[in-house]
């Protein structure tokens, strides 16, 4: 796990697909958002909030989301 921390470091942005989040906006940009319900409480999206990126921009498909992690 070690080695995928340090890629995970080398890495400016971070795309995570997840589930469709039905209490979050389709499309939001910003600074630090809420990672919402669907992200918030799995490693997809801990892992990399301990190592510093936060959550820059979400798209939400018809079953999907689509965000964006930037350190």
């Amino acid at each position: 796990m070690a080695a995928r921390i340090d890629d995970l470091r080398a890495c400016p942005v971070l795309w995570t697909v997840t589930d469709y989040d039905p209490d979050a906006a389709a499309d939001e940009q910003g600074a630090g958002l809420d990672p919402g319900t669907r992200l918030a409480g799995v490693p997809a999206h801990l892992i990399p909030a301990e190592l510093g990126f936060c959550v820059v921009e979400r798209v939400q498909f018809n079953q999907t989301q689509v965000v964006r992690s930037v350190l």
